[in-house]
């Protein structure tokens, strides 16, 4: 099997994917034009669809991001930012993934297949094939899995990947241990890996490891923000809760 990573130009995208036996840019064209079926799953951010694939007995997930020329399809002026200066990032992650898939880390979900559409540096839409992973989420199950999940990050992080939101629903209890998935290819991967260990603190309790000096400085900078960040949050949400019961009170 040819592992190299392809790379064509079809219907207006930039088409990447992994080396194999199947096409994986015909799945989505199927989908699209109403051959296959998907099942939309759940999905919190408003410029992407989600949906479940299955053919021939393989099932697939599909992200289909429609961030368009917005701030990031959601009003956000730092994605808007990040997207024009760094320019293309799945098909960065879907690079990094198989790289380290072939090394021999399986921590992860892999990317198959990426579809950018984009106007010279930048990307306004996107399509990502991955892979399904039969498992669930450690949810409220957390404590029993701490060791796994920091084995998981470490083994990301050692593979020049990062989850960089980590929480209790972006890892999978699976028949291999627990995987990650929804990973991200956006920002410096120091500071992804640092935004990692601070997460996995505050979350998890987990402890890793912060090796050299600029990993400590990015590290005690991105703690002093969090904590900056919760105070403030909990300084808006007192006086909002202030303000609702002065107005109760008022109206009785």
């Amino acid at each position: 099997m040819d592992n190299a990573i392809t790379h064509t130009m079809k219907d207006g995208y930039h088409v990447y994917q992994v080396g194999g036996d199947v096409d994986f840019y015909d799945l989505f064209t199927r989908f699209r034009d109403g051959s296959l079926a998907g099942k939309q799953l759940t999905n919190a951010a408003r410029e992407r669809d989600v949906y479940l694939l299955e053919d021939g007995g393989r099932r697939f997930v599909l992200k289909w991001d429609h961030g368009g020329w917005g701030f990031g399809g959601e009003g956000r002026l730092e994605r808007f930012f990040w997207r024009f200066v760094r320019g293309p990032y799945y098909s960065r992650l879907l690079r990094r993934v198989d790289r380290a898939w072939h090394n021999g880390c399986h921590a992860m979900q892999r990317v198959f297949m990426v579809a950018e559409r984009r106007t010279a540096h930048y990307p306004h839409e996107a399509v990502v094939l991955l892979e399904y992973i039969e498992g669930r989420e450690i949810g409220a199950e957390w404590p029993d899995y701490t060791e796994g999940v920091a084995t998981c990050i470490q083994s990301l992080h050692a593979n020049g990947l990062a989850v960089c939101d980590v929480n209790e629903h972006n890892f999978l209890v699976t028949a291999d241990g627990i995987r990650a998935i929804d990973l991200v290819c956006r920002g410096n991967p120091r500071l992804d890996r640092m935004k990692d260990v601070v997460r996995a603190k505050r979350i998890f309790g987990i402890e890793l490891p912060v090796r050299g000096v600029l990993d400590t400085l990015v590290h005690r900078g991105l703690t002093l923000f969090q904590d900056y960040r919760s105070r403030y949050v909990a300084r808006k949400r007192a006086r909002r809760e202030l303000t609702r019961e002065k107005k109760f009170r008022g109206g009785r």
